[in-house]
């Protein structure tokens, strides 16, 4: 249940640090995974998340952050676009 989340705690531990919103979307992505581990039921995942969603508030659910990510998935997709000949 936990594996996503303890994938991106050890990036952050890691000696490469990754960006901010690189980061951003690893969390959302584990978010995600996290509640299909607990068959979607917010019984069972609410107080899990809000322990996450307590951690993120005022760093990695700002505006700037959802943007940069937002834009790094816009840059990824031209790029690959580009590369399939579209």
């Amino acid at each position: 249940v936990f594996e996503p989340l303890v994938i991106v705690l050890r990036l952050v531990d890691g000696d490469v640090k990754p960006s901010m919103a690189w980061l951003y979307g690893e969390l959302v992505k584990a978010k995600r995974e996290m509640k299909d581990a607990f068959s979607n039921m917010e019984r069972n995942y609410k107080d899990t998340m809000s322990i996450v969603d307590k951690k993120m508030n005022g760093r990695l659910d700002s505006s700037k952050s959802v943007l940069k990510y937002t834009l790094r998935m816009i840059r990824i997709l031209a790029c690959w676009l580009s590369m399939m000949n579209f």
